[in-house]
């Protein structure tokens, strides 16, 4: 009995620690995230492996690991703060981090494919 919305498209966007691009590098492409310790966001059960990228007008994607996946977004927001990793994010969740520098972009140049938004809701006649 539910029914949803989507409303629009979430901008993302590839981030690390400063102390993290110190100690490792930062990736100069796409392909280079593969030598990186990517932190990624996985629900149990799925298999998503691979980032999703813009380049040149197209859709790119890389396979990603790390060794640390998480199915809460704050949690890999907290580790990469500490510097453990290279995470993508929306990015409204990170913008605050980002202006103050804990974290900072990775691979501006090709930006992670924007996120579907939607809103579930139990079906009425008349929304709110």
């Amino acid at each position: 009995s539910l029914t949803g919305r989507k409303p629009g498209h979430g901008d993302r966007v590839l981030c690390a620690a400063p102390a993290y691009i110190e100690k490792r590098g930062a990736p100069k492409s796409i392909s280079d995230l593969e030598k990186h310790r990517c932190l990624m966001l996985r629900y149990p059960g799925s298999r998503q492996f691979r980032w999703t990228f813009q380049r040149g007008g197209r859709t790119v994607s890389a396979m990603v690991s790390g060794g640390l996946d998480a199915d809460a977004g704050d949690v890999l927001t907290q580790w990469a703060l500490a510097g453990e990793g290279i995470v993508m994010k929306p990015l409204f969740e990170v913008t605050e981090h980002l202006r103050a520098g804990a974290l900072v972009a990775v691979l501006p140049e090709n930006p992670p494919t924007p996120v579907t938004l939607a809103i579930l809701h139990a079906y009425q006649r008349m929304v709110p």
